[in-house]
C-alpha cells in the first residue's frame, strides 16, 4: 500500500513451488504514500502450476520476499517449447532441466563445456506438458556448461546454460 526506501521489485518463478529463478524486474518508486500498479509479463508460462513471488529490494539492499501465489495454466496453444527452470543452478552433481513440450516430440540435447567438448549427447521422447530430464554431473569439472536442446522433428533449438561448483 505504500513504499519507503524502495528500490526495485524482482519476480520470481517457480513450476515446484520450491525451485525460484528471476525472470524480471521493474524500479520501485522508492517513496510513496498511495498504492502504485506494477505489471511484468510471463512470457513463458507452463501448462498447469506456475508459482510466482516477489523479492523486495530496498535502496540499502536488503530485501524480503512476498507470499507465493500460484497462477494455474490451463492447456493452451500458445504455450512454446522451451527449458523453463534447470535446478540446483549452480549444481554439485544432479541436475535437473524442466522442459515444457507443446505436443509429443524427440528432442537431441547435447551438453559442452566451455571449450566446446561434448560432456553429454542423448535423445530423449518428451510427452506434451512439463518433463525433467535428469542429468549426472558428478563427474563434470567446476565450470560453465552449455545445453543445446533441438527438436528433431521441426529443427527447433533452445539453449541455455549452468555451472558446476
Amino acid at each position: 500500500a505504500s513504499e519507503k526506501n524502495s528500490l526495485k521489485f524482482e519476480v520470481e518463478k517457480s513450476v515446484d513451488g520450491v525451485n525460484f529463478y528471476y525472470i524480471g524486474e521493474k524500479p520501485a518508486a522508492g517513496f510513496s504514500n498511495q498504492p502504485l500498479n506494477y505489471e511484468l509479463i510471463d512470457h513463458f508460462p507452463v501448462t498447469g502450476n506456475n508459482y510466482y513471488r516477489l523479492k523486495m529490494v530496498d535502496a540499502d539492499l536488503t530485501f524480503e520476499y512476498s507470499d507465493v501465489i500460484n497462477i494455474k495454466v490451463a492447456e493452451a496453444n500458445w504455450i512454446n517449447d522451451a527449458i523453463v527452470n534447470i535446478y540446483p543452478n549452480p549444481t554439485n552433481g544432479q541436475l535437473n532441466i524442466v522442459y515444457q513440450a507443446s505436443q509429443p516430440q524427440k528432442t537431441d540435447m547435447v551438453i559442452f563445456n566451455t571449450i566446446g567438448q561434448v560432456m553429454t549427447k542423448k535423445v530423449y521422447s518428451l510427452d506434451s506438458g512439463l518433463n525433467t530430464i535428469v542429468v549426472d554431473a558428478r563427474d563434470f569439472a567446476k565450470g560453465v556448461y552449455l545445453i543445446n536442446r533441438v527438436n528433431t522433428s521441426t529443427g527447433n533449438k533452445h539453449h541455455s546454460k549452468f555451472v558446476k561448483e
